[in-house]
């Protein structure tokens, strides 16, 4: 079983301390890392190890899916793990395989420090279909909360996009990991 692990790390330098995010690729769970990179907070990907891939083209592969979804999985990461985020991580799964072996679905695990599992969330790519009647209820919820907006003394109610989770799975299930 393949997968993808994110964890954040927290070193200090100087006064300051610096939040990084290291993402590593298993071939399976009784073996060592096969890449491993660090994504800084501005995004700029170093590669920390990829000996054990076997082919150049594989290492280019995974570093376009980081930058490409490296966004999204910072965001995953905090939409799951509030507060200090130090030593907690992030698996990755693809699962759901057709006849073909595409994945259909991710799975998502979410670790304490610890390493005991917070939590696991299992998340399909949204189709045309349904992204045409979320992308019609967002905009209907946008218009209700411009009209309560308008009301003296009301706050709109706080709304949370949650699109940066599609983006993530159809890009790990792109890159056939």
């Amino acid at each position: 079983m393949r997968y993808m692990k994110v964890i954040a790390q927290v070193d200090v330098e100087g006064e300051a301390s610096v939040e990084s995010r290291i993402v590593e690729f298993y071939d399976s769970p009784e073996k060592d890392v096969v890449y491993k990179a660090k994504i800084d907070r501005f995004g700029n990907l170093q590669r920390l190890n990829a000996d054990k891939i076997n082919c150049e083209g594989l290492a280019t592969l995974i570093e376009q899916f980081i930058s490409k979804a490296s966004r999204d999985m910072q965001r995953m990461f905090d939409w799951s793990h509030r507060g200090n985020q130090n030593g907690k991580s992030m698996e990755l799964i693809a699962e759901g395989h057709t006849a073909e072996g595409t994945a259909t679905s991710v799975r998502f695990r979410f670790f304490a420090e610890d390493d005991q599992m917070k939590h696991e969330l299992l998340l399909s790519p949204e189709i045309k279909k349904e992204k045409t009647k979320r992308l019609a209820a967002e905009t209907q919820r946008r218009k209700e909360i411009a009209q309560e907006a308008k009301r003296p003394g009301v706050q709109p109610p706080v709304t949370q996009d949650t699109s940066f989770m599609n983006r993530l799975c159809k890009s790990y299930i792109e890159l056939g990991w």
